[in-house]
């Protein structure tokens, strides 16, 4: 056993510059530990006493944040130490460290190492190397400035669908792009290389910054151990008519590197009958936890482009804020996006953007989109007007027009069944929290999304009460970011920017109701004047949440932002609909060109 510990000793790096008689009378100085699987070498914040050396098996480094998740760090494997900074400075642990296997490590006391550090000035030359490699990695991952999308790999989620066509397309379909490297089994070229020439093509992809796309046969070719040994997204691939099944091989890598290397799992689900719509999607998702779901025609080369821009790092999500019948604004805004030739990968929305969002990702057109929304609009009017009135158990409307024309236009369709991933924002009232919806009926969650507190009906889902998004996010830049990435494009349309109401309101703090309805009937109290009840109320809601869109319209990478001072949030006339369309199509216009503009002038850096 001592000969096996010495041969690991002497391949660690930080002892690699002793001889072997030093490291026959360092290895007396270490214990021998035994860690079982998913049991806790040392906890976040303990006292800090000894380093360690694994010998065999593989540790997992993790911080415990304040909403409890766990941010994975690292992985420790073989000939690898962990705990030198606890070592050399007695401080409390900075993580959490685990055991992912059955481990076998090697014990050293902080006294030894700091004698053999200042024994040896090579030995902390060493430490402080991999210490300082360590902090830029994590320093990337917890800014996030880096794209986690470097080594992804495609892997088919059952023998009925095979990859190589897909192969194929995604070659054809890449050739002309120089930030992409890919790599399949069923390339006659990756068969006839050996695991030298592959590591060394895979490093030298690195070093050039490249994307790496892995086309696997199966978890077990060379090519896929190459691959999961540093694999940042797996998409899952399957045919979406046929029935929803992952092979317990493929699952069983799957549940690995997402529990413990926080790889992004995505699904891809292919179509030959692009007329018919998806309709398996949620047994797919029911399968695993899967961070975000395609739907891929494979006669459409729009939806394989939109693939790669994923597989690349570069899609493009559009946010919808919300803003009441403002959202006539991002009908235009769209068509500019469109006429300017910029792809919408997935859209997102809060209140009235959600049916905006809902409606383009249904139909992937804006063409339809006008006779809908005035229909909705129609409905909406009349939803706040007196004889929709309702005993106020739980608002002061019933919404019965409003309700009906949502069902009418989305009926059964679920969210995770559009061509165009869609998600909404509601607020869970129950529980004062933010839920983001990418499945269900699709006309139920933009109902609870838009439904303005104490004006509509809350919606119950599962029990809980759910609210109008726009409380808590009313653009969720954040949201989608975290969907594509920190290099794809986040373009936003907000509608409720906060420009200064410059009418000049008057009434006495006390109002009567016959006082109000004399003044309503211009009978009496001519110098009354009152703001719309149901804006002021939306407002004074939206007031709530400005700091948070402000937020995020800071971080949107493409912000269209149109002046609708002028225009109520649902006190918007029939006769406007028109000019706001125009106003929301001119702004993106602007904003488009002003954007384009400064990507194309050269970094102060």
């Amino acid at each position: 056993m001592k000969t096996d510990f010495l041969a690991i000793l002497k391949a660690c790096d930080i002892f690699s510059s002793l001889d072997d008689a030093q490291l026959t009378k360092l290895l007396k100085k270490f214990k021998i530990v035994h860690l079982k699987k998913s049991k806790i070498l040392f906890h976040q914040g303990s006292f800090s006493n000894s380093l360690y050396l694994v010998v065999q098996g593989k540790l997992v480094v993790f911080l415990k944040q304040k909403n409890n998740e766990k941010k994975i760090l690292n992985m420790i494997n073989p000939g690898e130490t962990v705990g030198e900074v606890g070592a050399l400075s007695n401080e409390p642990r900075t993580a959490t460290v685990k055991a992912l296997e059955n481990s076998i490590l090697l014990k050293l006391s902080s006294d030894e190492f700091n004698e053999l550090t200042h024994q040896y000035p090579f030995v902390m030359q060493k430490t402080l190397g991999n210490l300082m490699k360590r902090s830029r990695n994590l320093i990337q991952l917890v800014s996030n400035k880096e794209s986690l999308r470097k080594h992804v790999v495609i892997l088919a989620a059952n023998k009925k669908c095979i990859l190589q066509s897909l192969s194929e397309k995604l070659f054809t379909m890449a050739y002309h792009v120089d930030d992409i490297v890919m790599l399949s089994d069923f390339s006659t070229g990756i068969q006839q290389t050996d695991e030298v020439q592959l590591k060394a093509h895979i490093s030298l992809s690195e070093a050039k910054n490249k994307v790496i796309l892995y086309i696997l046969k199966s978890t077990k070719t060379m090519l896929a151990q190459l691959a999961f040994e540093n694999v940042d997204t797996i998409y899952v691939v399957g045919e979406g008519y046929s029935d929803a099944h992952i092979e317990s091989s493929v699952m069983k890598q799957l549940k690995s590197n997402k529990s413990y290397l926080q790889t992004r799992i995505e699904l891809i689900l292919l179509y030959e009958n692009e007329m018919q719509r998806p309709q398996n999607t949620s047994r797919w998702l029911d399968l695993t936890k899967f961070d975000l779901h395609h739907h891929v025609r494979i006669n459409q080369d729009k939806d394989w482009q939109r693939i790669l821009r994923f597989i690349r790092g570069q899609a493009i999500g559009v946010v919808l804020g919300g803003g009441g019948l403002r959202c006539w604004a991002q009908l235009g805004a769209i068509r500019a996006l469109i006429k300017s030739g910029i792809p919408i990968d997935i859209i997102g929305g809060t209140s009235a953007g959600a049916i905006v969002a809902g409606h383009y990702s249904l139909h992937e057109t804006n063409k339809d989109s006008i006779k809908g929304l005035q229909e909705l609009s129609d409905a909406t009017r009349k939803a706040v007007r007196l004889y929709n009135l309702t005993w106020p158990a739980v608002s002061i409307f019933n919404s019965k027009d409003y309700t009906h024309k949502l069902y009418e236009l989305f009926g059964g369709q679920h969210i995770e069944d559009l061509w165009i991933t869609c998600f909404c924002i509601t607020t869970n009232l129950s529980n004062f929290s933010q839920m983001v919806y990418r499945r269900g009926r699709l006309w139920k969650t933009i109902r609870s999304s838009s439904s303005v507190p104490g004006i509509f009906p809350p919606v119950v889902i599962k029990g809980r009460l759910h609210t109008d998004g726009g409380i808590l996010n009313n653009l969720p830049v954040d949201v989608m970011r975290k969907f594509i990435g920190a290099k794809g494009t986040v373009v936003a349309v907000e509608l409720t920017h906060m420009n200064e109401d410059s009418t000049e309101y008057y009434f006495p703090p006390i109002l009567t109701f016959w006082q109000t309805v004399l003044a309503k009937l211009h009978i009496k109290y001519k110098n009354y004047r009152f703001p719309h009840f149901v804006d002021t109320f939306l407002k004074s809601l939206l007031a709530g949440a400005s700091a948070k869109q402000f937020e995020n319209s800071v971080a949107a990478d493409l912000l269209i932002s149109p002046d609708l001072s002028k225009f109520g949030i649902l006190n918007v006339k029939k006769s406007q609909e028109a000019a706001l369309i125009k106003i929301g199509y001119d702004s993106a216009l602007k904003a488009i060109k002003t954007w384009r503009k400064k990507a194309t002038m050269p970094s102060s850096e």
